[in-house]
């Protein structure tokens, strides 16, 4: 059975707009897999149905800057549920901000180079 994956890249500004608040980004970082989930599941609802039956659920959290987030939104869009989170701006962020991509599922073995080299969120 194919290794399917769900994908969150966290804008490197939100966590710097954020002071670090891991709580807030943690909340960005569900809204991104669940958002992106719901995506696929409209899209292409066999690969949900096939990321649901390995039982494993994998997941994945990347960091980058938020001119990268809109271009991978763009590179997957075709390809996979895709979910651009821009929070209201209305708790943590002084403005409305882009904070998180959720992409998925997806093969790892066919996924683009550019996603291989992001950093890992930690």
């Amino acid at each position: 059975m194919v290794e399917l994956k769900l994908y969150c890249i966290v804008s490197q500004e939100a966590v710097k707009a954020s002071g670090g608040n891991r709580g807030k980004i943690g909340a960005q970082i569900g809204h991104a897999f669940t958002e992106a989930i719901f995506d696929a599941q409209e899209r292409f609802p066999q690969i949900v149905a096939d990321y649901r039956a390995t039982g494993q659920v994998a997941k994945v959290c990347l960091t980058a800057s938020e001119e990268t987030l809109h271009s991978l939104s763009r590179l997957y869009k075709d390809k996979c549920g895709v979910a651009l989170i821009k929070d209201a701006g209305r708790t943590v962020f002084p403005r409305p901000m882009i904070t998180a991509l959720g992409i998925g599922p997806i093969d790892p073995a066919t996924r683009e180079d550019i996603l291989k080299d992001l950093n890992p969120w930690i």
